[in-house]
């Protein structure tokens, strides 16, 4: 029988060995602790879009996309925020990227919608009696995310 030439396993190789699967093991729970924080980051640019900022608004106020909406005439100026998300708009067969801080004029009746990746707004304008409403629909789409689709709708009467 032949002699055993395997070298023994002495205190470095263990030592090593301990150490590179504790360096191991803490590079993949960094690995998905990022892809953790990176999952909640996207679900919240999902919800932002939808959100506002809440200062004495009601429920409807924190969906509107618009930084501003005022009634002129028989028209409704809506005014993008200065800064945060460009918008695809869609009005019938044109299509356009906005701006930030973009004004989007709307007659009675006129239909608009803003599409981000996640997120559509299906806007009308309504025009009735000296007053001015904007009827929406917001749809979040997070199935990509493994999460579903929402969809909030509201009025929200201009002044």
């Amino acid at each position: 029988m032949l002699p055993d030439n395997s070298p023994e396993p002495s205190a470095v190789v263990a030592v090593s060995s301990a150490v590179a699967v504790h360096v191991a093991s803490r590079r993949w729970l960094s690995f998905f602790r990022s892809v953790l924080k990176m999952k909640i980051i996207l679900i919240l640019m999902i919800l932002i879009p939808c959100s506002g900022s809440a200062v004495e608004k009601t429920e409807d106020d924190l969906l509107n996309p618009f930084a501003k909406i005022e009634l002129k005439e028989n028209t409704i100026v809506a005014r993008l925020p200065d800064s945060g998300i460009r918008w695809l708009l869609k009005r019938g067969t044109q299509k356009e990227v906005t701006n930030y801080g973009q004004v989007i004029y709307l007659k009675n009746s006129d239909e608009i919608i803003l599409v981000d990746k996640h997120t559509t707004y299906t806007i009308r304008a309504e025009i009735r009696g000296g007053r001015g409403f904007v009827h929406f629909t917001c749809m979040n789409d997070a199935r990509s995310f493994g999460e579903g689709t929402t969809s909030t709708s509201g009025t929200i009467e201009v002044k």
